[in-house]
């Protein structure tokens, strides 16, 4: 290759890095900056599962927290003596209080929520007498107290 090819290609090559950026650019700031409708950052999924209280006698085991452009989640995984009939009332009573609405759930091991744009589960397994509450965001999933 002479010097002419190697320098329109070194230019060529700039210019693709160039159009790279600014598309990169482009999709943050119109994408990332101007969050839609329902929209909910992750401190407020976290500060509105803290102000929940487990039930007397839960151990925690596990926390965890995820948050995604489309999607967060919080959930604690607590081990407890209570039955899930007791669970589920102490969390019916505590979401109530915090401006939470029951929704029917599809399984009688899981309790379900929501408030705004977020979703609310407790879900209990007996066989290892623990359960996990959640709450949930997600970009593209409507609940039933925004329908």
């Amino acid at each position: 290759m002479n010097k002419e090819t190697t320098s329109k290609a070194i230019i060529g090559a700039k210019a693709l890095v160039a159009l790279a950026v600014l598309s990169a650019a482009i999709y943050w700031v119109t994408g990332l900056s101007s969050p839609t409708k329902n929209y909910v950052s992750m401190p407020t999924i976290i500060q509105e599962a803290e102000k929940i209280p487990p039930p007397p006698n839960a151990a925690l085991i596990e926390k965890a927290d995820n948050h995604k452009t489309s999607a967060a989640l919080v959930s604690s995984r607590y081990k407890t003596s209570l039955s899930s009939g007791q669970v589920f009332e102490h969390y019916r009573s505590n979401l109530a209080q915090a401006g939470w609405r029951h929704t029917k759930s599809s399984n009688s091991l899981i309790d379900e929520y929501c408030k705004g744009a977020l979703r609310a589960e407790i879900e209990f397994n007996p066989s290892m007498q623990f359960y996990t509450f959640s709450i949930i965001w997600r970009l593209r999933v409507t609940t039933e107290c925004e329908s």
